[in-house]
């Protein structure tokens, strides 16, 4: 009885991917990336979610996100095709558990380096982040590039899945004008404010707007 009830509590922590919520998967990770803002041929497999125009209305920033990871660590590549400008306060955001949330959040210019809550970041100790300005397999045209590596400890173990949003969301302090009142999301370019919430009807206190992230398992 007592495994019965520890497997039934374990069901209510896991979200359950016969959900008509958005799933999305973190692939498993032959060998694992670089952390280094760069998008080097080879380190990931196919872009989980795709920011292009349908369904994105004319606000969102073209932008290709990937995941994965092995039994450790889950990496996450957020390639901002669309953000050609080098700005300080473009950013990036990732949430992770609708009851007990994980927030990935840093901001800065090309090769700023996240690996510590401070000014630009907002991020669980441990977690390795970067900020890139380069070029990349899906654009020439030198764009912002975020990679971060996250321990599991703050997600699910590795075959598991955890909800997962991208809201806008003013994480960080804003001196005010442009973009003050949103900041945030899958990719946020200060220059054009233009921005990725994800999933595309996400309302952050409604668990059925939410997607779901499934991690890979050896």
């Amino acid at each position: 009885m007592l495994i019965v009830a520890i497997l039934l509590m374990m069901s209510l922590l896991i979200p359950s991917v016969n959900s008509t919520r958005p799933i999305v998967k973190s692939v498993w990770a032959a060998s694992l990336p670089s952390v280094d803002g760069k998008f080097t041929p080879g380190e990931w497999a196919s872009p989980q979610i795709v920011f292009e125009v349908p369904p994105y209305p004319t606000s969102f920033l073209k932008t290709y996100v990937y995941f994965v990871n092995d039994n450790e660590k889950m990496y996450v590549m957020v390639d901002a095709v669309g953000d050609r400008t080098d700005d300080q306060l473009d950013e990036v955001l990732l949430e992770f558990g609708f009851t007990s949330t994980t927030i990935i959040a840093f901001r800065g210019f090309g090769g700023f380096m996240c690996a510590s809550p401070g000014t630009n970041c907002r991020i669980p100790e441990s977690v390795h982040g970067i900020v890139g300005y380069d070029i990349s397999p899906n654009s020439a045209f030198a764009h912002k590039i975020y990679e971060v590596s996250i321990p599991l400890k703050y997600l699910v173990a590795a075959g598991q899945s955890v909800d997962f949003a991208s809201p806008k969301a003013k994480v960080f302090h804003c001196p005010g004008g442009k973009g003050c009142n949103d900041l945030g999301s899958l990719g946020y370019d200060y220059s054009t404010e233009r921005d990725n919430v994800w999933p595309k009807e996400l309302v952050v206190s409604k668990i059925e707007t939410w997607g779901i992230l499934i991690l890979a398992s050896s």
